[in-house]
């Protein structure tokens, strides 16, 4: 174990994290702050503001699938689950929640990420499966202090959490493929996150060890904080097919509705519509 990897395990131990969410719970507690959704001195979330966002994660859907999102390797039905769409006090507050700072407004998310994970349950097939977050890049995390896709899954109901999945370091994934993502397309989302993920494999063998059996579950269920396109979750569930999984499919806490009047494009459209190599 490299120095880095020591001090990173230190970092986001048990004790260090409950040591710094009681720091960050008595910061919002001791200095002003304004709402994320109507900008009033009345702290980080005020109460109609706070009352706007429950309503809105009140009520998960099945908003794609995967088999439709994978413009490269299509493969079969997989749903993809939303608590609610990517806008409003949900996109203000949820932003706010993965800066440094916003572990407070975590804990408001995490009953809507039940819900979600008992609907995106009750549209797959019955039977064991693990939940794989997708992992953000270790400078990010290290730059928050924490990763906002793993306190979304903490002390929510979801079980069989699986942190096997990792984002593949510069020098091994490529420069090129590096850059702001809002602007492209699926394709072009797709084609620039190819690659990104690989295995842990010695995490992969801890989990293993942990069940009392000696195995994990081969049957998955992708989990992330924000969908935009799909190809993120599309780019992890082929590295994870690769090793043998099968992707049920995947839940977010919110996703970005495609623009007034476009409709999602299927794989089969993106394939004839994708320029000559």
């Amino acid at each position: 174990m490299t120095w880095r990897e020591a001090a990173d395990a230190a970092w986001f131990g048990p004790v260090v994290s409950a040591a710094r969410n009681a720091l960050n719970e008595a910061a919002l507690a001791i200095l002003p702050s304004r709402c994320v959704g109507c900008s009033s001195d009345a702290g980080p979330l005020c109460v109609e503001c706070g009352s706007d966002l429950g309503r809105a994660l009140l009520h998960p859907s099945v908003v794609d699938d995967l088999r439709e999102l994978d413009v490269l390797a299509p493969q079969h039905r997989a749903p993809v689950v939303a608590a609610a769409a990517y806008s409003g006090v949900v996109s203000n507050a949820l932003l706010a929640a993965k800066t440094r700072g916003g572990l407070g407004l975590i804990r408001r998310f995490r009953p809507a990420v039940d819900r979600a994970w008992k609907l995106m349950r009750s549209v797959t097939e019955r039977g064991p499966v693990a939940v794989v977050p997708v992992p953000s890049k270790a400078s990010s995390v290290r730059a928050r202090g924490f990763s906002p896709v793993e306190e979304l899954l903490r002390e929510s109901e979801v079980q069989s959490v699986m942190n096997f999945l990792r984002v593949r370091t510069l020098t091994s994934w490529g420069l090129t493929r590096q850059g702001p993502q809002k602007s492209r397309g699926r394709s072009g989302r797709s084609a620039a996150v190819k690659g990104q993920f690989a295995i842990d494999q010695a995490a992969l063998q801890n989990a293993k060890r942990r069940d009392r059996h000696g195995r994990i579950p081969r049957r998955v269920v992708l989990f992330d904080d924000v969908m935009t396109t799909g190809s993120t979750l599309a780019e992890a569930a082929r590295t994870l097919r690769a090793q043998g999984f099968t992707v049920v499919g995947a839940f977010c806490v919110a996703w970005v509705r495609p623009p007034c009047g476009t409709a999602a494009v299927s794989a089969s459209e993106e394939t004839e519509n994708k320029p000559p190599a």
